[in-house]
């Protein structure tokens, strides 16, 4: 998978379904098969964004585009928390 793969699959499928609950999440890297994302808003302090979070993106990766990816999650949180 390419970047630019990630980055649209995450601008059109998992920033929708995130941002519902003030949450916002941006491709960061696509090296072979690991996959980076950083999470901001709601995301980056909630406890849900752990395990759980990383198995749901990669079930919907999955789906999308077959084979076994590793997941990694960044949080990003703003300067002022």
């Amino acid at each position: 998978m390419t970047f630019e793969e990630l980055d649209d699959f995450t601008r059109t499928v998992l920033l929708p379904a995130v941002s519902v609950d003030g949450g916002d999440i941006r491709a960061a890297g696509a090296e072979g098969n690991c996959l980076t994302f950083s999470v901001h808003g709601e995301c980056a302090h909630c406890p849900a964004c752990n395990e759980h979070f990383t198995a749901w993106i990669g079930g919907k990766v999955r789906r999308r585009f077959g084979g076994e990816y590793s997941i990694s999650l960044t949080k990003e949180k703003p300067y002022f928390a």
